[in-house]
């Protein structure tokens, strides 16, 4: 179990990397355009990343729902109930 959650830390803090490098790269930021941040804005961006950081931990750290099998038929009932091909979808749609 200990593996599985280093791995999920791992490829959630792969993809928060990923995701700073690309909104960064979207507002031309670059490694020469940091130094011209103000300590505040570099605060800020801190702050974000931490804040995105936090909520995939939260993400991670949630537990699946138990799905029973008659929950499961309950919502597929209405899908296996009514049994249209795509032929008279499409009909029905150039009739209307």
């Amino acid at each position: 179990m200990g593996k599985n959650k280093d791995k999920l830390t791992g490829i959630s803090s792969d993809l928060m990397e990923i995701f700073v490098a690309d909104v960064l790269k979207k507002n031309n930021v670059s490694k020469d355009t940091t130094s011209n941040l103000s300590d505040a804005q570099k605060l800020k961006l801190k702050k974000v990343v931490e804040d995105l950081q936090s909520q995939v931990d939260e993400f991670l750290a949630g537990k699946p729902t138990q799905v029973s099998e008659e929950q499961v038929e309950e919502e597929l009932k209405p899908l296996t109930t009514k049994k249209t091909t795509l032929r008279d979808i499409l009909r029905n749609k150039s009739e209307e």
